[in-house]
């Protein structure tokens, strides 16, 4: 009787099975050899796995799109009848910096352009300094980090720049003959992007023209990746954060809050003329739309029907009809910047309260830290060390 399985507690059968063994509990069944708990790990795993290869993929990226000099060193001053000097200074963080200064007889203002952080240096945009000397402006012609004549080895995205243009300001703010004149920031695609970060921070710049500027470094990356896989949207849109996560690990900062579309507001009343190509494939308008409305008073966006990325040529002084534009946008610009009331709010002699540090290079962008300067009159090499300066990273 006691041997009659019969006989056992209703639910008996669930303690162990036929050969003795105990039953799998309810989160442990058995399924292919594997536990529902193992599945779970084992997921979890890959995924972590995957994550981690996507980043490392994007860093690697990054690493090799942007840890690149640009040397174009094209264009000499001589060669151009420009009277220029070239000036050696050095960014707050030791990086070594070169510009190209072209003083304008009877100067009404001072330009500072800024090139494009692909494919361009000062010396691509040197030959502009013609017709804008000829319309009596001074203008310093400033090789960036990683391009030209000056130290660096990794392109910033406006994420470091800044640092670069605090220094330029700060030696023409020691130039007698440039005492009083309005001080404008001209720049070409990312040194647009340059120009509006670099005002936000210094208060002595009088006015911004911004040339195809991205309204981010995050949004820039990201419309290129999309751009690259088509067919893939799905496959870009998981590939983008990591990305941005690539971005923050590289440069040690945010790139969404180090951008000119968080900067832009704290130009205002100043005024800042954004013009972009509507055919723009690198960067399209709605960046531009983007920053213009983020913008505050001052703030103007001329978009050219027709036109794509790099519209004018480099010398802005040829006979289509996009240079003409280009020429006349900037000298139409510069007129109204100078035509500013000194005292009113926005003008180029008007008192400016402080301003919080920028992100991505904190107080060292409002200048005080830009070192001695030393003219040259001879171009160096490209790439050339400066002497006593601190080689940059």
């Amino acid at each position: 009787m006691d041997g009659d399985s019969s006989r056992r507690p209703l639910g008996a059968g669930a303690v162990g099975d036929a050969g003795g063994r105990p039953a799998a509990r309810g989160g442990d069944r058995e399924d292919g050899g594997y536990t529902r708990r193992q599945r779970i790990v084992g997921l979890f795993a890959g995924l972590l796995l995957t994550a981690a290869a996507l980043f490392c993929f994007a860093l690697a990226g990054v690493h090799e799109t942007y840890h690149r000099r640009v040397e174009r060193c094209e264009n000499l001053p001589q060669r151009l009848g420009l009277p220029a000097e070239m000036i050696v200074l050095a960014a707050s963080d030791g990086t070594p910096l070169r510009g190209w200064w072209v003083p304008a007889d009877s100067a009404r203002g001072v330009v500072v352009l800024l090139h494009d952080l692909e494919g361009q240096d000062a010396s691509t945009l040197l030959p502009q300094g013609t017709f804008l000397r000829a319309a009596r402006y001074s203008s310093f012609f400033l090789d960036l980090r990683a391009h030209g004549h000056s130290g660096g080895d990794r392109i910033a995205l406006a994420l470091e720049e800044p640092r670069d243009v605090a220094a330029a300001l700060d030696w023409i703010a020691t130039l007698p003959e440039a005492r009083g004149l309005p001080v404008s920031l001209v720049g070409i695609s990312s040194g647009g992007a340059v120009a509006i970060r670099s005002a936000a921070a210094r208060p002595d710049v009088a006015g911004v023209l911004s040339i195809g500027s991205f309204s981010s470094c995050c949004d820039l990356i990201a419309h290129g990746i999309r751009r690259m896989m088509p067919g893939a949207r799905w496959l870009a849109e998981i590939r983008i954060p990591f990305y941005r996560l690539a971005l923050v690990a590289t440069y040690r900062t945010w790139p969404a809050k180090a951008s000119p579309v968080h900067d832009i507001p704290r130009i205002a009343p100043r005024p800042v003329l954004l013009v972009h190509g509507g055919r723009d494939r690198v960067v399209p308008v709605e960046q531009a739309m983007r920053l213009a409305a983020a913008g505050g008073p001052g703030t103007e966006l001329r978009v050219i029907d027709g036109a794509g990325s790099h519209f004018f040529s480099d010398d802005g002084a040829g006979p289509g009809e996009f240079d003409r534009a280009y020429r006349e946008t900037v000298l139409g610009f510069l007129e109204r910047v100078g035509a500013a009331d000194p005292t009113e709010p926005g003008g180029p002699g008007a008192a400016r309260p402080g301003v919080a540090p920028l992100v991505g290079c904190g107080s060292s962008c409002h200048g005080g830290a830009a070192g001695t300067a030393v003219r040259e009159h001879r171009a160096a090499p490209c790439g050339t060390p400066v002497p006593g300066l601190a080689a940059g990273t």
